[in-house]
């Protein structure tokens, strides 16, 4: 897989936030989403990865559209991801697809 498509962008952002976020944040994370997603479906997920899942299928965040997530990082006490989801958001705008790629499309 092309590692500067937007969909693989979008799939590793998910994994560095699973990767960066303790337990505690992840708790409240889900805490400040239990109105928005639901709190029986939070109570399920197991990461922060089906967290990320669950908000891309309500439409709470898109490929390349992290307002939300952001600012969900941020009033979890975790602020300074808000770079790391902003370096996932500037490869996505910027992305351009090569020759090859465009003619397989």
């Amino acid at each position: 897989m092309d590692a500067t498509r937007p969909e693989y962008i979008h799939n590793h952002l998910s994994l560095d936030l699973k990767n960066e976020i303790t337990r505690d944040q992840f708790k409240a994370i889900k805490q400040l989403l239990w109105g928005t997603v639901g709190r029986a479906q939070l109570e399920e997920a197991e990461d922060v990865c089906h967290v990320f899942n669950l908000m891309f299928d309500k439409g709470i965040i898109s490929i390349g559209e992290y307002g939300v997530l952001k600012r969900l990082v941020r009033d979890a006490g975790i602020g300074r991801l808000v770079g790391v989801i902003e370096e996932a958001e500037n490869r996505i705008r910027t992305y351009k697809p090569n020759e090859n790629q465009a003619k397989k499309e």
